[in-house]
């Protein structure tokens, strides 16, 4: 019951983060600068570079949400990604143990996923880094819903 309780929770904020960091992305995609680029290339690049502990991971998948709202230059949308994204850290042991999301595949499709959100942020490609990003998100609820159908 505690786990299905986390999942419903977990499941709520990993929308409320679609709604928000979807638009960030396009938002990034239209405003970022070379630094914004930079920063998000040397998140991402540390993110693929593989063997990483699970701690690492997300520490390196927190960094990259924030850059991605930094790269959006709205001081307001940034607040609010850092409170969805520390609020969803609350949550790394149930989704290690639950859902198994710092697995090296799981954290190889969330890194390269990173990769081409900032690939399309880069190429001012407003559309497609926010269907990245949506689909980024995704990989979480995805699991959530295969490990917890409603």
């Amino acid at each position: 019951l505690e786990d299905a309780l986390e999942a419903v929770s977990l499941a709520e904020l990993m929308k409320a983060r679609e709604v928000v960091e979807v638009g960030a992305a396009g938002l990034a995609a239209e405003k970022a600068d070379a630094e914004n680029i930079k920063r998000l290339r040397e998140i991402t690049s540390r993110m693929t570079a593989g063997s990483a502990s699970s701690e690492t991971y997300y520490e390196n998948d927190f960094k990259f949400h924030i850059a991605v709202a930094e790269a959006a230059q709205n001081q307001a949308i940034l607040e609010i990604v850092k409170l969805l994204v520390g609020k969803t850290h609350t949550h790394t042991n149930f989704m290690d143990k639950a859902l198994g999301i710092s697995l090296p595949a799981e954290m190889k499709q969330c890194s390269q996923s990173a990769v081409r959100v900032v690939d399309w942020i880069e190429k001012n490609d407003a559309e497609r880094a926010a269907d990245e990003m949506r689909a980024h998100l995704n990989i979480v609820t995805v699991n959530l819903k295969q490990q917890f159908p409603r």
